[in-house]
């Protein structure tokens, strides 16, 4: 296993069997959906710096949760269109505190391509598109602004930061790609607490 994915590896089961670092309690709703904006890097195998929107869906559970993200970007590798998807699961360790891991899979095309074939690109049809899979691996911060805001819609809006680390072991790209995201999104559902 090479050193990368044996760090993924180990640092997803730490945070799959690490104790709670506090009582912390479920999130006030049971979904939220995100948006946010990264500035990704190559870290290993390659020099690339690119940008990816995110889209994020995660539905709480008591001590995990389902988390379930695409994103759309270029990277000035060769300058290719980029397709990210996230399938994982998100850990609270504290009130505004989690780790997030799981599958990432993503599509790289040459930009050429991506220009003279967008749709097809974009919906991962298109017969120029690398597909590579690993595993990503994110610790961040989200806060809600129910602390300041006490209305609804207000109170339902949340703001935070994250850095990901995802490994990729073939070889048609950057072998570990570093992020760092900003992001918001809001609450939807009854809320619970």
């Amino acid at each position: 296993m090479p050193r990368a994915q044996a760090a993924v590896a180990l640092s997803t089961l730490t945070l799959l069997i690490a104790p709670d670092a506090a009582a912390v309690e479920p999130s006030a709703y049971p979904v939220t959906l995100m948006g946010g904006l990264s500035v990704q890097g190559a870290a290993v195998g390659g020099m690339s710096l690119g940008g990816v929107g995110t889209g994020r869906v995660i539905i709480h559970g008591k001590k995990l949760s389902l988390d379930f993200a695409g994103g759309e970007g270029v990277a000035n590798q060769d300058l290719r269109h980029v397709g990210a998807v996230f399938v994982g699961a998100r850990k609270p360790f504290g009130p505004d505190l989690y780790g997030r891991f799981g599958f990432y899979h993503q599509h790289e095309t040459p930009w050429a391509d991506f220009v003279s074939s967008p749709v097809g690109t974009i919906t991962a049809v298109d017969d120029h598109i690398f597909h590579r899979s690993g595993a990503q691996l994110a610790v961040g911060w989200l806060r809600p602004w129910d602390v300041a805001m006490t209305d609804d819609p207000w109170r339902r809006v949340m703001s935070g930061v994250e850095l990901s680390v995802a490994a990729l072991p073939d070889d048609s790209g950057p072998k570990v790609i570093v992020g760092f995201e900003v992001s918001a999104g809001f609450g939807v559902g009854e809320r619970r607490r």
